[in-house]
Parts: structure tokens; C-alpha cells; sequence
């Protein structure tokens, strides 16, 4: 009889969305409730298949999660799964290794949290066809710089071999070294697959064996962009392994870019056509964008000055089935002439001094200091990332003055 499972990883149930909630409250909680709503998706697939095992490979909650609505929405779902019949495998990776919610929770019968000192391992006899031998191990912190390979055990004899392991593998831009090893290590292991978890961009690493990296099933911001899913994975009689993917992600984000030349009514139709195609490739209920333009000199100066208008009408037109979350229009490559030339090059002379960007960086503190706590990093979580900031908004700054100055003279002429 074939074995079904489900792998996934990084959920971060709940997870707070500090940046984008600072530009739009509601569309924030939209999102934040999106990671409870696709981990119900989940359960449902599980339910809806005659799924066997649901893995989940780290970073099922954001952080020490303590919030009594999550453990009471995590356990209700949990409960689903194992009166369903429904093994659930969780292990612990970088974010939620400390987390008290799962020490807590009741646990049903059929869910099994591996524990931190050494790898543990759960046989599932599966009814005429192999046995199936789950292998987990969870970090007992959030720091964990050595490789954890070591210590897995060997196969399990006669029985399709699963790990579960939440890693960097070799390293990933974006990411901390968590549990580092080689991709080519867990292939000589001999396990049958690697559920891994920790990059939240899905790739096949290796089909003999099988070595997975699920992704994020629900992106939380523009830079976890693209459709997202879960793997769902067949055991055959004969021990052999068919791998699917299935999106289950309630809200996708998608950078769109455009290039439009003419007039203010030819950038709206350009960009409400690629909104309509990208939201019918995204694989979810709702799409939440970036919008890159590029435009000709006059269109991109309007489109700088009056961009929030801009944005208010392709958010009226498309609200339904997209929402832009902020519109970035090239900066023009010419040189404002007459008058305003001068005031350009004076701006940007000013823009370049060591006093004018203390002045910015001393603002910027200014206001991180009314911010409550949690909101804060969004302007930069270290000197570096705030200095950046700052000079991104005087130069941003620079240019929407010079597209209100440019407006007012071609209105005079």
C-alpha cells in the first residue's frame, strides 16, 4: 500500500510584518492572518488525500512565540490531523527553537516534536508495503554552527528512510549558517529523502535520493516573491518516490516590472494589463505587488509627482484580485534644463556633504524613537542599513522636488 507525505518548513505561524505595516495597517494584518490560513490549507490537503504523514521541517513559529491564539489555532489544527489518523513530525530550526508554545500544547497522540540531543526516530509500519522510518532531529538553540549530520543514525534495514533536517546546506545569500553541511553528505547517508527546511526558496537539490527543500509555503513580503507550495511526496509498493509540488499560498507577492512611454492613461492600461496576467499566474486568492516603471523623461516626472494618485487608481481598479503595495518609477537619466538645472546641481552638491547626511541619520533616530519597539528595525537595523535609508530618501527626495519644480515651469511656458 503506496505511503503519502507532506513536506514542508519555515511556516512562521503568525508571523508579525513589521515594514509592510507601517505603509498599509490593513493589508498587513491581511498578510499576517495569510500564514494561518495556508498552514489550514495544509491540514486540508492532508485531509482531503488520505495523506498519511504531515513533516514539518523548522521554523513553524517566528520567533519565541508565546500568543495564546496561536497555540489554541495550532493545537485545534494539530487535532484535526491526528484523529484523521494523520502522523504530524515537527522539528525545531533557528526561530522557533526556543519557542514555548510547543512545550505547552497538549499534544495529540499521532504528532511526534524530535527532540534536541541526538536524533530520534519514529517507524511507521505501513500496511502491505515497506515500512517507513522517520528521522528527526531539533536545534537546541538558535544558533547552531556545527553540523548536525553526524548525529543521525544509519538507515533503518528494511525501510524507506526519511531525515528531517533544518539547515543553510552549503550557505544561501540571504541566510545565516544554521547546521552547514554538503548536499553530496546527505546523499551518502543513505537515507531515501531529506526533508529539509530553513531557505525559503524551493529546489530539488537531488532525486537519488531525494533531497528537498520545500520553500516557504506563504510568502510574508515582497522579497519571498513568486508562487509558493508544499511537496507532497508517494512512496510506491516497490519503495519508489514521486515527488509533486501543490500551491496552497493564500497571498503571493510578485514584483512587476513595465516599461510605458506616452501619456498618464497609457501607463494605467500597461500596468493594470500586467497586473490582471500576473495575478492569473500567481497561484493565489490574492496578489500583493511592487510596481517598477520605467517611462519616458516627461511620464516619469508626472508619474514621481503624482505618484500617489497613481497608485490610488490602480489600486481602485484592481483591489479585488491585486494590491500594489508601493510603485517605484525610474529616475529620469536627463538633466533638468533652464533654472532648474542649477537648483539640480545644487541639490545634489548639498545631498553629498557629511553634514547633511548626520543631519538625515539624526531624523531618522528622531522618529525610530516614537515608533513602538516591535516597528522600529523597518528603518534599518543597524548603523549601515540606517545610513543606506537615509541617503535613499534624500535622493528620492531630491528628484520628487525637481518633478514638482520641472511640472511648474512646463505649465508657465
Amino acid at each position: 500500500m503506496a505511503f503519502r507525505f507532506v513536506h514542508t518548513a519555515d511556516i512562521h505561524l503568525d508571523s508579525p510584518l513589521k515594514s509592510l505595516a507601517l505603509r498599509n495597517q490593513t493589508l498587513a494584518e491581511e498578510v499576517e492572518t495569510a500564514t494561518r490560513s495556508t498552514f489550514r490549507k495544509i491540514v486540508n490537503l492532508c485531509l482531503d488525500e488520505d495523506i498519511d504523514a504531515l513533516l514539518i521541517a523548522g521554523d513553524l513559529y517566528d520567533g519565541e512565540q508565546t500568543s495564546i491564539k496561536t497555540a489554541s489555532f495550532l493545537s485545534g489544527e494539530l487535532r484535526r490531523l491526528s484523529e484523521a489518523g494523520v502522523y504530524v513530525c515537527i522539528i525545531r530550526g533557528n526561530h522557533d527553537a526556543r519557542a514555548k508554545i510547543t512545550d505547552k500544547l497538549d499534544l495529540p497522540e499521532k504528532v511526534k516534536n524530535f527532540g534536541a540531543r541526538a536524533a530520534e526516530t519514529l517507524v511507521i509500519e505501513n500496511q502491505n508495503g515497506p515500512k517507513i522510518a522517520i528521522n528527526g532531529l531539533s536545534f537546541p538553540n538558535r544558533h547552531v554552527p556545527e553540523n548536525l549530520l553526524r548525529k543521525y543514525p544509519s538507515p533503518t534495514n528494511d525501510a524507506v528512510n526519511i531525515g528531517m533536517l533544518h539547515t543553510s546546506l552549503a550557505g544561501a545569500d540571504g541566510h545565516d549558517v544554521y547546521a552547514p553541511c554538503s548536499v553530496q553528505e546527505l546523499i551518502d547517508h543513505g537515507y531515501d529523502y531529506w526533508a529539509l527546511g530553513h531557505i525559503h526558496k524551493r529546489q530539488v537539490h537531488s532525486e537519488k535520493p531525494f533531497v528537498v527543500m520545500p520553500g516557504i509555503p506563504q510568502g510574508r513580503h515582497i522579497n519571498e516573491s513568486g508562487p509558493k507550495s508544499v511537496t507532497l511526496i508517494t512512496v510506491g509498493d516497490d519503495r519508489s518516490l514521486t515527488v509533486e509540488e501543490r500551491f496552497l499560498a493564500t497571498t503571493a507577492f510578485m514584483p512587476i516590472h513595465i516599461t510605458v512611454s506616452g501619456s498618464w492613461s497609457d501607463a494605467r492600461v500597461a500596468a493594470e494589463s500586467a497586473l490582471k496576467n500576473a495575478a492569473e499566474k500567481c497561484y493565489s486568492e490574492r496578489l500583493i505587488t511592487r510596481l517598477y516603471i520605467e517611462a519616458n523623461d516627461n511620464l516619469s516626472w508626472q508619474l514621481r509627482r503624482d505618484g500617489d494618485l497613481f497608485l490610488e487608481e490602480l489600486n481602485s481598479a484592481s483591489g479585488s484580485v491585486a494590491w500594489i503595495e508601493k510603485i517605484d518609477i525610474s529616475k529620469s537619466t536627463s538633466t533638468p534644463s533652464g533654472p532648474i538645472s542649477r537648483i539640480a546641481e545644487l541639490m545634489r552638491q548639498k545631498n553629498a556633504e557629511i553634514a547633511l547626511k548626520a543631519e538625515a541619520i539624526n531624523m531618522l533616530n528622531d522618529l525610530v524613537r516614537v515608533l513602538p519597539p516591535q516597528a522600529r528595525d523597518a528603518l534599518g537595523d543597524s548603523e549601515t542599513e540606517q545610513m543606506k535609508l537615509a541617503e535613499e530618501l534624500a535622493s528620492d527626495g531630491i528628484t520628487d522636488a525637481l518633478a514638482r519644480l520641472s511640472a511648474i515651469d512646463e505649465e508657465r511656458q
